[in-house]
């Protein structure tokens, strides 16, 4: 199956990309590992205007100690840096282990923290064909999803005082 057209974007910054989130809310596909979305695009599950590339941002990527807080980890991470994090293992192993067992080595070294954290496939009604999303619409319209449409996952932060992982999300609008 071939992809559906569309208009691919580049931005050179987390500014840029957050000002194209804005202007195209409405019909753009965030590109980061692209292990979901360029399958789905194939079997025409999504098929956005926009395709929005932000796998060069530097400011999404990287594994960053805070303080006395804890660790964030950016959204463009991947799976195998994760993995191989000498940080993540001495601090928080079970990252390390629990990353080193999703998907194969291939798919680790593309998808990203991020983009597993915010798979649409994760809930039940993106994870259907087109017909099946039609004829269950009335019983699925208010089916809440982790994407929340006026904000962008920017990275993972990691407590020490209570161990949990909280998404850090970030104003489209800036």
């Amino acid at each position: 199956m071939s992809l559906p057209q569309f208009t691919l974007l580049r931005p050179r910054t987390l500014q840029e990309a957050v000002g194209a989130l804005a202007k195209h809310v409405s019909n753009i596909r965030v590109l980061a590992g692209g292990t979901d979305l360029i399958p789905s695009m194939r079997q025409k599950l999504f098929e956005p205007e926009y395709v929005l590339d932000i796998r060069h941002l530097a400011e999404l990527k990287g594994v960053h100690r805070q303080s006395g807080e804890g660790v964030s980890i950016g959204a463009l991470s991947t799976l195998t840096s994760i993995e191989h994090s000498e940080f993540l293992r001495k601090h928080y192993p079970v990252l390390t282990e629990a990353a080193a067992t999703v998907a194969s080595p291939v798919l680790r070294n593309m998808g990203t923290i991020g983009g597993n954290i915010c798979l649409d496939t994760r809930c039940l009604w993106y994870n259907q064909s087109l017909t099946w999303r039609f004829l269950h619409q009335e019983r699925w319209r208010l089916m809440p999803c982790c994407s929340r449409r006026n904000q962008v996952l920017g990275g993972i932060l990691w407590r020490h005082s209570s161990g949990a992982a909280l998404p850090e999300c970030r104003d489209r609008d800036g």
